[in-house]
């Protein structure tokens, strides 16, 4: 959460709200959008001296809008420089599966039908994320740095969308098995 933070405190400078609002806009398959996570971060980052608060009025109302600062930006191009985890993603869900056998059979496929229907809510969302990405980079004249950050945020969207078009094809698999009392 701290580098997703970072990465966004590169561009402008975001409150807690607003920092939720864009991490809930296609990020929240990275890390969750919660108020208290986010909260837990900016502590520990206004801790370490990587970001600020800057208290402002706008509208009549007080906003605390947190700003990177130059060890944030050291920080965070350390992060973003350093070698990728190659560790396999860890799914804590899969746990159910590989004990559903001791689960009760009656609810077994609808568990399975809803999260399948989840899934395809979620793939709707991240698609339509990709398209917009996608389309916004190739009608505006963008920097080259700008088109670069860009289509790197483009991909990472799409690799989301992938992933996802992957688990509701398994899980549909899944689904079929026990339909066909294969399971």
């Amino acid at each position: 959460m701290d580098n997703l933070i970072l990465g966004l405190l590169l561009f402008k400078g975001r409150t807690i709200y607003e920092l939720k609002e864009r991490i809930a806009q296609g990020m929240n398959m990275m890390y969750s959008a919660s108020i208290g996570s986010i909260q837990a971060a900016i502590k520990k980052l206004l801790g370490a001296g990587f970001i600020v608060c800057e208290e402002a009025v706008e509208n009549g109302k007080f906003k605390k809008v947190y700003i990177i600062t130059d060890a944030g930006r050291a920080a965070f191009n350390e992060w973003i420089n350093s070698p990728f985890d190659d560790s396999l993603g860890k799914n804590p869900e899969m746990l159910k599966i590989y004990f559903m056998g001791v689960s009760n059979r009656e609810g077994r496929e609808q568990r399975i039908e809803r999260h399948i229907e989840s899934l395809r809510a979620v793939h709707l969302q991240v698609s339509m994320i990709v398209e917009e990405a996608s389309h916004f980079v190739s009608v505006n004249e963008l920097s080259p740095e700008m088109r670069d950050i860009a289509n790197y945020q483009m991909m990472s969207a799409k690799f989301g969308a992938d992933i996802i078009q992957f688990q509701i094809e398994w899980f549909s698999e899944l689904l079929n098995k026990i339909k066909e009392g294969l399971l």
